[in-house]
This record gives structure tokens, sequence and C-alpha cells, in this order.
């Protein structure tokens, strides 16, 4: 079996032993191209001394590649249409996914004004006076043209395990790669948003 470690556009061939057949957790992801899927597995001998000892794995048939971060799909998803660059940028800013990649800032993971497992949630009172719910512009499908590749924009509220909480804007295109174009801080103390978030390594 082929390995190799995709960061940003660099793919580089690795030797090892045991990590793929250790037990694995699916990473569902709708844009993801045919034949692929992401799961959550062992990093075996990559695991750092001081690090995780778990990363997110794209497997292609025999091709399998450990993911860093955003970039690292870039080629294997086509992006489509506003639900699928959303839910692409979410991909890597849940609970269950941010311990699995380097992101800027550190540990980014979504809030929300409503209860949901994956992500940090607040108050629908705080949410309301303080955030915003996720926009993606253009708000419909993309219809690539020859040269042109669709483009979106992703605009939502993260806490990150620097104490803050942003408004960040990302930048999806439909071969998936990702560009973070700003980042704007909401609040400088998530705690009186009443966040209490200080690491995704839960």
């Amino acid at each position: 079996m082929e390995l190799r470690l995709v960061a940003c556009f660099l793919a580089v061939p690795l030797v090892a032993t045991g990590a793929a057949n250790e037990e694995t957790v699916p990473l569902p992801l709708s844009s993801l191209r045919q034949g692929c899927e992401i799961v959550n597995g062992a990093l075996g001998e990559f695991s750092p001394l001081d690090g995780p000892s778990r990363g997110a794995w794209l497997q292609c048939g025999d091709f399998r590649a450990l993911l860093v971060g955003p970039l690292s799909l870039r080629g294997n998803v086509r992006i489509t249409n506003p639900a699928q660059a959303l839910e692409l940028a979410r991909f890597f800013t849940s609970w269950r996914s941010c311990p699995l990649f380097e992101l800027d800032p550190p540990g980014m993971i979504e809030v929300k004004g409503a209860a949901d497992g994956d992500f940090i949630t607040v108050s629908e009172d705080v949410f309301k006076r303080h955030l915003a719910p996720p926009r993606v512009k253009p708000d419909t499908p993309c219809v690539s043209r020859r040269h042109v590749a669709c483009d979106y924009v992703v605009t939502r509220s993260v806490a990150a395990e620097d104490g803050r909480v942003y408004e960040i804007s990302e930048q999806v295109l439909e071969d998936g790669a990702y560009h973070l174009m700003e980042k704007r801080i909401i609040a400088r103390d998530a705690k009186k948003l009443g966040i209490y978030y200080t690491s995704c390594h839960r």
C-alpha cells in the first residue's frame, strides 16, 4: 500500500508498518471523490512524542495519505454548491475532527446557538447578540467555466485555544483549495460569552 503525508501541496512518500491495520472511525464528507474515504486512525510510528496518537487518513483504493490541514484535501473533493462549501469548512472545526488537524488559530471549533454535539454551543440570546449564523457567498450552486473554478466564501464564528472568539472568512474553491481570508476578534475573553474552552483535546 502506498503511504503519503499530505501537507499543503506537498505529498511525500513514507514507509510505515501497522498504521493501516489499526481500528478506524469514518469521517464522512459528501464532496469527497468517488472511491475515497477519510477515517480517524492511529498514527503508529508517525505519532510525535508529545503530540496526538491519531490522525485523519485519506484512503483511495491502495493510496493512503495523512491529512494535516484544510489544504490537504485539494484535488480530492469537488465543491459545487454552498452546502458543500460549508460542510468542508466545518469538517476541520468540530469536536471530533479538531484534534486531528493543524489549524490557524489553533484549536478552532465553530460556535453555534443551538444544541449540537459536534460544536461549541451558547445560549440563543448570547448568539443573537454577539454572533451570527454561517454565511456562504454566493448562495447558489456554482457552474464552473473553462479556466474559472467555482469559488465560495464561508463566514462563521469560531472559538480557539487562545481563549478568543473570532469571526473568520474562508475561501473554498471547487477542487478543495482553501484559504483563510480574514479573522476578526469578536471577544478577547470567550468566558464573557459563556464559552469555557481551552483545548479540543478533551
